[in-house]
C-alpha cells in the first residue's frame, strides 16, 4: 500500500460548505482520520451563528480572510494549503485570467 502524504485542504464557508453541510463534515472527519489537516478559509471576518447552523466543526482552524484574498490570508496564520475546495476561485489568490474581476 501507498503511504499517504499529509496535505492541508481548505474549505470554503459560504455556497461551499453551506451547499451541504453533513456532506462536508463526513469529508472533514474521513481525511483528517488520514492525516490530512482541513481548515476553513472565508471571506467571513468573524464567527457567525451561521457557522455553528451549518454543522461547522468547531475543532476546525477557521481563517477570517475578510477582503484579502485566501492564500495570503491563510499563509499569514500559518498555513500553506495544497488543495482549496472553493465555489469563486478569484478570491484564492490574484491571477492573469481573472485580474478584471473585482476581489
Amino acid at each position: 500500500m501507498a503511504e499517504t502524504t499529509s496535505l492541508t485542504i481548505a474549505i470554503d464557508f459560504d455556497k461551499t460548505w453551506t451547499a451541504d453541510p453533513e456532506a462536508f463534515r463526513l469529508i472533514a472527519q474521513l481525511l483528517r482520520s488520514r492525516g490530512h489537516q482541513i481548515i476553513i478559509a472565508t471571506r467571513r471576518d468573524k464567527w457567525c451563528d451561521d457557522m455553528q447552523r451549518h454543522n461547522l466543526l468547531t475543532s476546525l482552524p477557521v481563517i477570517y480572510c475578510g477582503p484579502t484574498f485566501k492564500e495570503e490570508a491563510c499563509r499569514k496564520a500559518g498555513y500553506k494549503v495544497d488543495i482549496w475546495i472553493d465555489d469563486m476561485p478569484g478570491t484564492i489568490q490574484r491571477t492573469a485570467i481573472l485580474a478584471d474581476q473585482p476581489l
